[in-house]
């Protein structure tokens, strides 16, 4: 009886572990970083809409919230949104969430 308590309690520990450890994983390991050019910008919302050229003449948008600890750099200076526009060329640094994309990292030099 005591052993079948112990892996019960065993296998709920390393399920709950397990978790935990892929949770944390998703959301390093899904960064993408890519280069295109900002189709659309605005601080009041707080979104960012950039379009990267995959090839083709086919493009994948990128599009979506900043994150609330996001880097934003123009010209080597930290920025506001508000420094972006329509035809920057950026580098973008997003990730996949499950309504869509966030941003973490916008850079134009």
């Amino acid at each position: 009886m005591k052993a079948r308590r112990f892996s019960v309690m065993f296998i709920g520990v390393m399920v709950v572990m397990l978790a935990v450890v892929s949770s944390k994983g998703f959301s390093e390991t899904n960064l993408h970083v890519m280069e295109g050019k900002i189709s659309a910008v605005s601080p009041e919302y707080n979104t960012v809409v950039v379009e990267v050229p995959v090839g083709q003449g086919k493009l994948f948008t990128v599009g979506g919230p900043l994150v609330p600890d996001a880097v934003l750099i123009k010209e080597g200076e930290r920025a506001d949104l508000e420094a972006f526009s329509r035809g920057d060329e950026v580098t973008v640094t997003w990730r996949s969430v499950p309504d869509g994309h966030v941003i973490e990292r916008l850079v134009a030099e």
